[in-house]
């Protein structure tokens, strides 16, 4: 799941990944992705907790190998069997509104709120327009809650 929240993935995205896509080494990597909405290709840079999880899912022996990422019992992962495997672990985990839509707006929302401008969280989301990307980012009531807090004149 971290993979989701981690790169901004479609879901139909991270279901056609292929090891081929991948390339990783010591201190970097980077993710393909051959098929991106209106067929668009991109390049999205990993980072150091993606890079440990497919180095423990097998990078090692498998790097460079045309099989998918993502196993279901049948084959490859379809969305609907990511759907099923994330309502699971959301259950076990006493989670709230976890779908697999919601990790890609998390994405775009952290990278936002860690200062990264709206063209980059576009390019990595595979964004046509930056309207597309402002609508992923929009403010929580209670962000808006903390802006407005930093203006009052009372001290805590």
């Amino acid at each position: 799941m971290g993979q989701a929240l981690n790169t901004g993935l479609r879901v139909s995205e991270l279901c056609v990944l292929l090891w081929k896509d991948i390339n990783l080494s010591s201190r970097q990597g980077t993710l393909t992705v051959r098929k991106g909405k209106g067929s668009k290709r991109r390049q999205i840079p990993l980072n150091k907790d993606v890079r440990r999880v497919l180095l423990m899912l097998g990078y090692g022996e498998l790097a460079g190998k045309p099989t998918s990422v993502f196993l279901g019992q049948r084959g490859p992962l379809t969305p609907r069997g990511f759907q099923i495997l994330l309502a699971s672990y959301v259950r076990a985990s006493n989670l709230k509104d976890v779908t697999p839509h919601s990790l890609r707006h998390s994405f775009c929302k952290n990278l936002v709120n860690a200062g990264v401008g709206l063209e980059k969280v576009a390019a990595l989301a595979g964004h046509e327009t930056l309207e597309t990307t402002r609508r992923y980012c929009e403010p929580s009531l209670g962000e808006l809650q903390q802006a407005v807090e930093m203006v009052s004149e009372e001290e805590s």
